[in-house]
C-alpha cells in the first residue's frame, strides 16, 4: 500500500478542499451527506469553525474527519468518512488517534457523534473505537467515549 497521510488544519481551513471531499464521499455517508445539509455552506462552517484532518494518498484526499473542539467539556464529530476502496486499513483508527491527541492537548476529554441507526458498519466500527450509546433520538444514536489520557495517541 502507498503512503497515507494525515495533515490537520485549524480553523481558518481551505473550504473548497473540504467541499470537494465531501462531494466525493457523499454517496459514502449514510443517509447521504447532500440529502441533509447544503454541502457548500457545511463546508464553509467546518472551514471557519472545525478542526479538520484530511487523510490523503500521494496528491489524492481519500478521508476526512472535521470535529468542533471549542467546547471546553467535549469534542464533537461532526463527519468522518474514508473512500470505500480504503476502508478496513485502519485508516478511520489512526484518524480518532490524531483527534485524541489534539483534544487531549486543548483539555477535552469526551469525544461525541451522531451516528444514523441504520448505518451498522458505522455503529460497529464507533462501538471498536471505544465509543458507547448515550441516547437514541428518533434514526439517530448519539455516542461518546472518554479519552483515555494514559493511552498513547500518537
Amino acid at each position: 500500500m502507498d503512503k497515507i497521510n494525515i495533515e490537520h488544519f485549524s480553523p481558518p481551513s481551505d473550504e473548497k478542499r473540504i467541499e470537494k471531499i465531501l462531494m466525493e464521499l457523499d454517496s459514502a455517508i449514510i443517509p447521504k451527506l447532500s440529502g441533509r445539509v447544503n454541502i457548500n455552506e457545511y463546508a464553509k462552517k467546518l472551514a471557519h469553525t472545525a478542526d479538520i484532518f484530511f487523510v490523503r494518498k500521494e496528491e489524492t484526499d481519500i478521508g476526512h474527519c472535521a470535529v468542533y473542539l471549542n467546547n471546553s467539556e467535549f469534542g464533537y464529530i461532526s463527519s468522518i468518512s474514508v473512500n470505500k476502496e480504503y476502508r478496513r486499513m485502519h485508516i478511520g483508527s489512526k484518524l480518532y488517534k490524531k483527534v485524541d491527541k489534539l483534544a487531549i492537548s486543548k483539555g477535552i476529554f469526551t469525544i461525541r457523534l451522531k451516528v444514523f441507526a441504520q448505518n451498522q458498519d458505522a455503529l460497529r466500527f464507533y462501538k471498536h473505537m471505544g465509543f458507547e450509546v448515550a441516547s437514541i433520538e428518533e434514526e439517530w444514536i448519539s455516542m461518546q467515549r472518554r479519552i483515555n489520557k494514559s493511552v498513547n495517541t500518537l
